[in-house]
């Protein structure tokens, strides 16, 4: 069993949450022989950018790179019911024409539609990207422009549909000029995983144990977020990366710090996730993924 020892640490960082507003960095911490990362990832709550992480499996706010591709198989659970869906993307971002918000913020880049996508043999529809953040109290959004996107849920006759998973799936751009662009996307077996609590946010002593079916080798991320209250929109607060290895204890130390008073449920995300490359892309961030999304009324 992993546990967080480092209690001082975790105290820390849990402080930050509520108070800081810098950039968050990565902590590595050791317990015994496991490693694992603990990175905070939204130090203020007044100025956020809403990444949708929960389908996208991507928690930065504005993107690094000029091409973002990405494939994700989601599955939702809550109080035992279970939905699948299926999601990719592609946008491609000029980082010439960044977008700030009106305080000056960087929240991310205009986007070009540069040709015809398409996931395996279906065509990717043409959709407006747009970003939300929250601006001096107030939710924002603003157009960025256009991506490709391919999304399937429920049937019509209620049946889930399925993502490829341990796969491949072949990605096609064929460009209005140019030369098409053609390549395989390998993608990780699902990631299954329930929660178990252990406590409660009163007593101040509210543990989270985490089981899913783990590999032999990698690494998974597991994303701590919070349903803020009156919206769906999840905020994300912590993202151990650990091995995947089947087992982790989120310890109180850890959780007692959360302000649950802004939140309506918690929400654990497990990522399995592979990276890809292709030499006829510069500047790309190709990835394709399992999200399992365990949401919780807080106990």
């Amino acid at each position: 069993m992993k546990n967080l020892i480092k209690y001082f640490l975790i105290c820390l960082l849990g402080i930050i949450v509520v108070y800081c507003n810098e950039p968050a960095v990565t902590e590595l911490v050791s317990a015994d022989s496991d490693e694992f990362d603990i990175e905070l990832l939204s130090p203020s709550t007044q100025n956020l950018v809403f990444t949708g992480y929960d389908t996208t499996g991507v928690v930065t706010p504005a993107p690094q790179f000029s091409v973002v591709i990405s494939l994700s198989g989601i599955k939702n659970t809550y109080q035992g019911a279970e939905i699948n869906q299926s999601l990719m993307t592609a946008a491609f971002f000029d980082k010439n024409l960044p977008v700030y918000s009106h305080n000056g913020r960087l929240i991310g880049y205009r986007t070009r539609v540069l040709g015809r996508v398409r996931f395996g043999i279906d065509s990717a529809n043409v959709r407006e990207l747009r970003i939300r953040f929250r601006e001096n109290g107030f939710i924002r959004d603003t157009l960025l422009g256009f991506q490709h996107i391919l999304y399937s849920g429920r049937n019509m006759h209620g049946q889930s549909q399925t993502f490829p998973y341990n796969s491949k799936v072949r990605f096609r751009l064929s460009p209005f000029l140019g030369n098409s662009v053609d390549f395989e996307i390998p993608t990780p077996p699902e990631v299954t995983g329930q929660l178990n609590t252990i406590g409660s946010v009163q007593n101040g002593n509210l543990q989270a144990e985490v089981i899913w079916n783990g590999l032999p080798s990698g690494r998974i991320e597991i994303v701590l977020g919070g349903i803020l209250k009156s919206r769906t929109d999840i905020l994300p607060l912590y993202r151990l990366t650990t091995k995947d290895d089947g087992k982790l204890v989120i310890p109180a130390s850890l959780l007692k710090n959360i302000p649950f008073n802004l939140f309506d449920g918690l929400v654990i995300t497990l990522i399995r996730r592979y990276r890809s490359s292709d030499n006829s892309l510069q500047d790309h961030f190709i990835v394709s993924q399992s999200v399992h999304n365990i949401r919780i009324d807080i106990p």
